[in-house]
């Protein structure tokens, strides 16, 4: 057992195992949002190379040089979100890695 400080001045009792856990979930949590991330990225790649095709299927249809830029744009907007997206999930994990290793060491 291991006392751990709970932020408020005092401390807390965790157990060793509990706190080994908490440190190999975290690992794997960086392992799957690694995972994740090319993934992603390759999934962006492919999505880039669908808007060019769409987008010239557009064009051969008829559409307008408006609906063609709103087909542009509410796709760099998805592409934009994703991105978002796995920046915020990095930072939260950077920052749950910090608390842990604040705990266990």
């Amino acid at each position: 057992m291991r006392a751990v400080a709970d932020g408020a001045g005092g401390f807390v009792p965790v157990e060793e195992a509990a706190l080994r856990a908490l440190v190999e979930a975290t690992e794997s949590a960086r392992t799957a949002s690694e995972a994740l991330r090319e993934a992603t990225d390759g999934f962006a790649e492919l999505a880039a190379d669908l808007k060019i095709d769409a987008v010239r299927r557009l064009q051969e249809r008829g559409a307008s040089a408006a609906q063609v830029a709103r087909y542009e744009d509410a796709h760099r907007e998805a592409a934009r979100r994703l991105r978002e997206h796995a920046r915020l999930l990095d930072a939260r994990l950077s920052a749950l890695e910090s608390a842990v290793r604040d705990v266990a060491d």
